[in-house]
């Protein structure tokens, strides 16, 4: 055969190949394509979204800032840097202030310690939730009614103990504090009774049975803490006495603590600490 008649046949040998083999590749080099088109064109929309003007994630996913705050004036940089920094520092503060109270409250009614009232926000409420309708405002006042309860506490009891029974987990900036306070009332006619000793043994007075507590008094409440969302001072305390369960206008219109002691022995008033003594007789 001639060179040009091989040629040929030979040309149309590898047309019916490339048609056959393109033919059965066709379909999957179209969806290979179609693939590779939309990969392409979803990652340019969306970095052309977050590189846009006022995009919020543009801070932290482009390289240079982009968005600027209208209000402020500052980037978002800025913004979240300084946002970042208040939320640590209340946490700091937050912490701060249950270490203090950890340390405080069984301390409150030792004459030789100073409390630290650095925790509290100048303009902080003091309540009792027994009353909320009677409220203290400010440091100064919540220093002076905190001194005034020490000095009662330490003038009319011979011992005491403070102690902090649970401290709540911090939610929504409130705390609770729950502590249990024991206290021994001194004998409010102890010097009387030195000066005159000889003559309630002569006569044999009622009087002279009483003396100081034996056992303790005991007072169990909960205070709760308020604190401040951004500075993270404690900016309203609450106190209420679940033990004795008692209200406190209830308290007020009850007899004197001074009339509980002249009261006669069995009247369900002050319990004598001391059995009473033999009659002595000449």
């Amino acid at each position: 055969m001639e060179p040009s008649a091989l040629r040929a046949m030979a040309r149309l040998r590898f047309d019916r190949l490339w048609r056959s083999a393109t033919s059965k590749l066709r379909l999957p080099l179209l969806v290979v394509c179609l693939v590779l088109v939309l990969v392409h064109k979803d990652s340019t929309s969306s970095q052309s979204f977050l590189v846009r003007q006022g995009c919020i994630g543009t801070s932290w996913r482009s390289s240079r800032p982009q968005r600027q705050v209208a209000a402020a004036g500052v980037s978002e940089d800025v913004s979240d840097r300084l946002m970042r920094e208040e939320a640590r520092n209340f946490r700091m503060n937050l912490g701060h202030a249950l270490d203090v109270l950890r340390r405080d409250v069984p301390h409150m009614f030792d004459k030789s310690y100073d409390l630290d009232y650095s925790i509290f926000s100048p303009s902080v409420v003091a309540e009792d939730a027994r009353m909320p309708n009677v409220q203290m405002r400010g440091l100064e006042a919540y220093r002076t009614t905190i001194d005034l309860i020490r000095q009662v506490v330490r003038t009319t009891c011979d011992h005491h103990k403070m102690e902090i029974q649970s401290i709540s987990v911090p939610v929504n900036s409130v705390v609770y504090v729950r502590w249990r306070l024991q206290i021994w009332p001194k004998d409010p006619l102890g010097p009387a009774k030195v000066f005159l000793n000889p003559a309630w043994r002569l006569f044999s007075s009622p009087l002279h049975d009483y003396g100081a507590a034996v056992e303790p008094t005991i007072l169990e409440g909960y205070s709760k803490y308020d604190f401040d969302a951004w500075s993270g001072e404690i900016v309203k305390h609450a106190v209420e006495v679940t033990l004795p369960p008692m209200l406190l206008k209830d308290f007020v219109q009850q007899p004197s603590f001074a009339f509980l002691f002249l009261s006669a022995p069995g009247s369900g008033g002050y319990v004598p600490a001391t059995p009473p003594r033999p009659r002595v007789t000449f």
